[in-house]
């Protein structure tokens, strides 16, 4: 149900995007269906991407600069806990799960099909 609703959410947040982008491109391009591919292919681009550096970031891709910021943040602090980074990555081990955010890809993908739909009807 969570999934569902981000999903929702997403989609509803996309579109918006997508015929405000679509809209501002009517002003310059005289074609409609090219500035629909245009808007939606870059809200698809946005999704994709952000969907696809999240998974990344759930398998740890980016645990090295989490690190980094937590030892900058404890050189500061008036009580300092330092742990190692082998104790860090089980922390954040224990904490992850490895699954893709669907509420991003589904609607990522289904803006990238809309925006080759439409330009595949503009150049017609």
């Amino acid at each position: 149900m969570r999934n569902l609703k981000g999903t929702l959410i997403s989609l509803i947040i996309g579109i918006s995007c997508g015929i405000g982008i679509s809209l501002w491109q009517m002003s310059f391009i005289e074609d409609p269906m090219t500035a629909w591919s245009n808007g939606f292919f870059t809200v698809s681009v946005l999704w994709l991407g952000l969907g696809v550096l999240t998974w990344i970031a759930s398998f740890g891709g980016f645990d090295g600069l989490r690190y980094l910021t937590y030892v900058f943040k404890q050189k500061f602090s008036r009580k300092p806990k330092l742990i190692s980074y082998f104790e860090f990555k089980q922390e954040r081990l224990e904490k992850k799960t490895h699954e893709p955010l669907r509420y991003l890809l589904i609607p990522g993908a289904f803006f990238l099909a809309f925006a080759v739909i439409a330009a595949v009807l503009s150049v017609q």
